[in-house]
């Protein structure tokens, strides 16, 4: 009987396996394999990129009516694509929220709309805000602007007692991520926003020169807008009291004296300055004294329309180069709320002889 044989295959150990060369791995292929897939993915990241866009304009301002107290407010937005954008955007939602506070527990429906291709879609009207919807239709292709969208909130005699409407727009597209902005109108009645504040000028006046220190008192306050039926305010701000370093000690201030709303905070010295910062904090609000009959828009006005802070007392010591020399001091107040003055410093000066 002729002999059987049987192969099996046996893997070539690493002394027995071939070594390939760089030639042959070249011819292969082999090196070039991981480029190709990596070009094949390169298109389908680039059709999930976001499309960009942002709010091209957006504004907010109260309208009057024929007594010239405010009836409403009025608000424009609009928005484009970038011109490096890979596509077009369509069906673009626009919201708007506003504070019930601000513009009335009842928040109407929008009125006047205007722009082409914008609707009116919704509100929502939540426990401290209304939310208004809008829909724009065509299509806005690559680098374009939507059309403006305008429209109009008739709040009459719901208004509050708020110089200050805030809008907060949010846009939203299948193909981008969501954009927002938002824009505030203040009533024009003021200088600067919610109302006129200064230093006392009085309360300055009632500071003196002794022979070895001042005496300086400050004392700020707030003359509401006569449009404006704010029986309330917050009261948050820092003041800096900058002395000339030539002729003060530099030393914190003494005989501190204040009501429980002031406090001192820091000295530091700046240049030819020493500077010494105060704080007023106030928890609560500051309450003008006192009411009168309703407004146009049926809301109790302000009668005196004017009230102040308490006042704080300090000395600084003055050196013996001061002697016979007037010496100048500045106030400068700066709110940490955005109130009063719609977050606008006020500075006074004083100069002792």
């Amino acid at each position: 009987m002729p002999e059987q044989r049987v192969e099996r295959f046996v893997a070539p150990t690493d002394e027995r396996r071939p070594a390939l060369s760089r030639r042959q791995i070249l011819q292969a292929g082999v090196w070039a394999a991981p480029v190709l897939v990596l070009a094949t993915a390169a298109p389908a990241a680039a059709a999930s990129q976001s499309i960009p866009w942002e709010f091209a304009s957006s504004s907010l301002a109260w309208t009057f009516g024929s007594n010239g107290l405010p009836n409403g407010v009025s608000s424009t937005a609009a928005v484009r694509t970038s011109p490096t954008a890979t596509g077009a955007l369509s069906g673009v939602t626009l919201t708007a929220v506003f504070r019930k506070s601000q513009i009335g527990s009842t928040p109407p429906d929008p009125t006047s709309l205007t722009g082409a291709g914008w609707t009116y879609v919704s509100k929502s009207v939540g426990t401290d805000t209304v939310t208004y919807t809008f829909l724009y239709a065509p299509s806005i292709g690559k680098g374009a602007t939507s059309n403006v969208l305008g429209y109009q909130l008739a709040v009459g005699s719901s208004i509050v007692s708020q110089p200050i409407v805030e809008v907060a727009y949010t846009a939203n597209a299948s193909k981008a991520t969501p954009v927002s902005v938002s824009t505030r109108a203040v009533t024009p009645a003021t200088a600067s926003g919610v109302s006129f504040w200064s230093f006392n000028t009085g309360t300055l006046g009632g500071s003196s020169r002794q022979n070895t220190y001042l005496a300086l008192q400050m004392q700020v306050g707030t003359q509401y807008s006569n449009l404006w039926p704010v029986t309330q305010m917050p009261v948050t701000f820092t003041t800096e009291v900058i002395l000339p370093a030539a002729y003060i000690v530099d030393t914190d201030p003494t005989g501190v004296t204040q009501n429980t709303d002031w406090r001192y905070v820091s000295r530091r010295t700046e240049g030819s300055n020493i500077i010494l910062t105060f704080a007023f904090v106030k928890s609560d609000k500051t309450t003008p004294r006192p009411l009168q009959a309703t407004n146009a828009n049926g809301v109790a006005q302000v009668a005196d329309r004017v009230t102040d802070t308490g006042s704080v007392n300090f000395h600084v010591r003055l050196s013996s180069a001061a002697s016979g020399k007037p010496v100048s001091v500045n106030f400068v107040a700066t709110p940490i709320q955005p109130f009063p003055a719609d977050g606008k410093s006020i500075s006074a000066s004083r100069t002792f002889n």
